[in-house]
C-alpha cells in the first residue's frame, strides 16, 4: 500500500503449489516466467502421472520433483491417499511413508502437553504414553528414515513396547536404525545409549 519498491509476484499451479517467486521490472518479466513455468519439467511430469498413477516410472519422476518442490503438507495431502490405496511403487511409497511417519511422530508429541494436562510427567511416565503410539505407527508401516530429526526419538520411545509386545524384530530394526544415526559419534553418552539399547535386545532374545 503505497510502496515504491518492485511488487512480488508467485506463480502457483491449480493445486497451490509455487512453481516460481520473483520481484518483475515489467511486464515482460512476468510473461518470461509464465512461461517457464508452464513449460517446467514438474508440471509436466505431474500430467503425466495423473494420467496414469500406477505407472512407477511416472510414479519416480513425478514424486522425485514434488519431494524437491512442494511444502511437506501439500506432498502428503498428494500422496497419502495414493499410499493408502496401494498404488505406488514399493520404494515411493516408503519414502512418501517416511514422511507422513515424520507429521505423525510430530503431532504425538504435540498432544503430550495436553495428554498430562500441565502436569510435569516423569521420563517413565512420557515413555508410557508415547510408547503404544509409536508401536502403533510402526506396526501401520509409518517409519522415519534415518535422516530425519525425529527418528532417535521415534525408536527409543518404541523400545518400551515392543519389548511389552516381546517384538525383537521391531526391536532389532530399531536398534540398527540408532547405530546408523548415532555410530559415528564418540560422545560417551551416546556410547552409554547404544549399550542400553543392545543389552535391552539381548535380554529380549533370551
Amino acid at each position: 500500500m503505497g510502496g515504491e519498491g518492485f511488487p512480488h509476484f508467485v506463480i502457483m499451479d491449480e493445486d497451490g503449489t509455487v512453481l516460481t517467486s520473483f520481484y518483475p521490472k515489467g511486464v515482460a518479466d512476468i510473461e518470461k516466467a509464465r512461461t517457464a513455468s508452464e513449460s517446467s519439467d514438474y508440471l509436466k511430469a505431474k500430467k503425466a502421472f495423473r494420467a496414469n498413477p500406477d505407472d512407477s516410472k511416472l510414479q519416480e519422476e513425478f514424486f522425485k520433483k514434488a519431494f524437491e518442490l512442494i511444502p511437506g503438507d501439500l506432498l502428503l495431502k498428494e500422496a497419502s491417499s495414493l499410499v493408502e490405496a496401494g498404488k505406488l511403487s514399493e520404494e515411493i511409497a516408503q519414502k512418501i511413508k517416511s514422511k507422513l511417519a515424520e507429521s505423525k511422530i510430530g503431532e504425538v508429541f504435540q498432544g503430550i502437553s495436553e495428554h498430562f494436562q500441565g502436569k510435569q510427567p516423569s521420563r517413565d511416565e512420557v515413555l508410557a504414553y508415547l510408547g503404544p503410539k509409536m508401536y502403533e505407527l510402526y506396526q501401520q508401516g509409518f517409519i522415519p528414515s534415518e535422516q530425519s530429526a525425529v527418528a532417535v526419538d521415534y525408536w527409543y520411545c518404541l523400545f518400551s513396547e515392543a519389548e511389552k509386545q516381546k517384538n525383537v524384530k521391531a526391536f532389532e530394526e530399531g536398534v540398527e536404525a540408532v547405530k546408523k544415526v548415532l555410530g559415528g559419534n564418540s560422545n560417551p553418552q551416546v556410547a552409554q545409549l547404544l549399550k542400553e539399547i543392545e543389552d535391552r535386545l539381548t535380554n529380549l532374545k533370551k
